[in-house]
């Protein structure tokens, strides 16, 4: 990975140290996680087994990475703050996904951030999904506001009909 490249990345996607904070505390790893987490049990019914997949937001312990491993998938990357992650982020992928990610988010300039850059991360005919849970919400944002945000930032968004949460799917190229 190229330092400036580097360099040119963190300054635009900077998070704030309350931010991060924020985001560790509710990882994953101390949340809904397991075999009921929904936005995981989507990506195995729409990633190919040698897709490229990336779990945006993973938490320390990345047990969907492990999960999605185990389960036959052969390239899957785990990303979240911390330098351990970064070399995830020198690459495209064919899927990414963020579960339990936006929700944590504590302003909408940070949502339209995180999903900028989701949006960098995929390959030009990749597909992206995210959820919105309604606990936590730390920036308020109602599930229509989530749904324009995307419309804006990932050119559409197409609704998986879960009961549970808000969940959506779209493709680097907009709505499929």
């Amino acid at each position: 990975m190229d330092d400036m490249w580097m360099v040119r990345w963190t300054a635009r996607y900077a998070f704030a140290p309350a931010e991060k904070e924020i985001a560790m505390a509710t990882a994953r790893s101390r949340g809904a996680i397991g075999a009921k987490a929904v936005v995981p049990a989507l990506v195995k019914e729409m990633a190919g087994k040698d897709d490229s997949i990336l779990d945006f937001g993973c938490g320390p312990g990345q047990r969907h990475v492990r999960a999605l491993r185990a389960a036959g998938f052969r390239d899957v990357t785990g990303y979240d703050f911390g330098e351990e992650f970064l070399g995830a982020l020198d690459r495209r992928y064919q899927l990414v996904y963020a579960s339990n990610v936006i929700n944590v988010c504590l302003s909408e300039a940070q949502v339209r951030r995180t999903l900028m850059m989701i949006k960098d991360l995929l390959r030009p005919d990749g597909t992206w999904v995210v959820n919105y849970p309604s606990d936590p919400r730390k920036a308020g944002l109602t599930v229509p506001q989530v749904r324009a945000i995307l419309e804006d930032e990932m050119g559409g968004a197409n609704d998986m009909g879960i009961k549970t949460s808000a969940v959506w799917f779209g493709t680097s190229l907009g709505v499929r």
